[in-house]
């Protein structure tokens, strides 16, 4: 269904506010970066609706299991180009439960082996500054996992995504 939301939305966006879709990117995290991946996975329903809908995808720290099964459906190859951003300390998604044709399809992909899950939180609420290093505990009560934020995981990935866009919005699309 999530899948099917991204689809949703990108049809709304270019038919009734007329945007570019060339100028259009998805971007997700955890759940939502799952959702990036399997948005943009070559499936015969979603890559259907998918193909030019999107300029590419960015999936930050994705949940990547992906067994070909109703519960863990495929994810990859992809219908457009894909950068993905893991962490090695992060335990809610682990990079472990990644198949490797999940990562080797993106087009980039941006592994941070001392980084949690969510590193660009902003762990001082929306209107505050968030403090580089620390960590707090998810309010999840079956994975209580650790989210640390790093100023610098969070700069390089940014640099790496406005590449991305750049670089993909600076080309025509085929």
């Amino acid at each position: 269904m999530r899948a099917l939301d991204v689809i949703a939305a990108g049809q709304w966006l270019r038919d009734v506010n007329k945007v570019d879709a060339r100028q259009m990117f998805v971007m997700g995290d955890s759940q939502g970066g799952w959702t990036v991946l399997r948005a943009f996975t070559d499936d015969p329903f979603l890559s259907g609706h998918m193909k030019g809908l999107y300029r590419g995808g960015i999936a930050a720290y994705p949940g990547c299991f992906s067994h070909g099964t109703p519960t863990a459906p495929t994810l990859s190859p992809y219908t457009a180009p894909v950068i993905v951003f893991t962490g090695g300390k992060d335990t809610a998604t682990p990079i472990a439960e990644c198949p490797k044709r999940v990562l080797a399809s993106a087009a980039q992909w941006h592994h941070y082996p001392d980084q949690t899950h969510g590193w660009d939180a902003a762990n001082r609420g929306a209107a505050g500054l968030p403090v580089d290093g620390e960590c707090g505990k998810a309010m999840n009560v079956y994975n209580p996992f650790a989210v640390c934020r790093s100023h610098a995981a969070t700069d390089d990935m940014r640099r790496h995504i406005r590449s991305f866009v750049e670089n993909l919005t600076a080309k025509p699309s085929s």
